[in-house]
């Protein structure tokens, strides 16, 4: 997402507030910009899109990968009883999902890319799902050039949102709102009553998680049960 007012490029991760972000700019008819269909662009994309790309002005938020994961559980579950097709499953397995099948999709490629599509096994059987993929962030590629520098000077943690969110508003000069909770507060309150994100983990759910994401979480000095 671009705003010209402000002059100041979001960066927008899944599962790191970014639709609360974005709903903000809208919301106060602050005039933004981004191609169709490219909603989740990486900072490399923005580049192509916007030859001016300046990486002083722009900004993202992020996240614990083994918290990010389960909260892109969490929107899948919330979303599997949508009756628009944007979560499409077999009657007859709804009530099948579990979170260490779903890690297990992850360990395999059957999420990611840049479809919008989840592979989900479950009881021997292959679904398809439509939904915001849960993307391998490897070597950073929203954030990275092909030189893998990052290139987004403007990095904030999601754990600390609400006073991140201050900082934005400062840089940028935009006027200081709270964020209005888009999809989180729908999901934490309607699928359950949400334990510490490192509860619904074993050792191995956990090992296998930090095996895919190790070089965000090390770079990022994210730890398990930490930040």
């Amino acid at each position: 997402m671009f705003c010209q007012k402000y002059d100041c490029y979001f960066i927008h991760i899944q599962k790191i507030a970014g639709s609360s972000i974005v709903h903000f700019f809208s919301n106060n008819n602050i005039a933004t910009s981004e191609p169709e269909h490219q909603s989740h662009m990486s900072a490399k994309d923005f580049t192509y899109i916007y030859p001016k790309y300046k990486q002083n002005r722009a900004f993202t938020f992020i996240r614990n990968p083994w918290d990010r994961a389960l909260s892109s559980f969490r929107n899948l579950l919330y979303n599997r009883n949508r009756p628009d097709g944007y979560a499409l499953m077999p009657p007859e397995i709804k009530n099948e999902i579990h979170f260490d099948t779903f890690i297990y999709a992850i360990k395999e490629g059957h999420i990611g890319g840049t479809a919008c599509q989840l592979h989900y096994i479950t009881d021997n059987q292959l679904c398809l799902y439509h939904i915001n993929p849960l993307k391998v962030y490897q070597k950073h590629p929203y954030l990275n050039d092909n030189k893998d520098n990052v290139i987004v000077d403007n990095l904030y943690r999601f754990e600390d949102l609400h006073e991140e969110w201050k900082r934005v508003c400062v840089l940028f000069g935009v006027p200081h709102i709270e964020l209005s909770k888009k999809n989180m507060y729908k999901i934490r309150d309607k699928v359950d009553n949400p334990k510490h994100y490192s509860k619904y983990y074993d050792d191995k759910m956990e090992e296998e998680l930090y095996n895919l994401y190790h070089e965000e979480i090390d770079y990022f000095g994210y730890t398990f049960e930490g930040i």
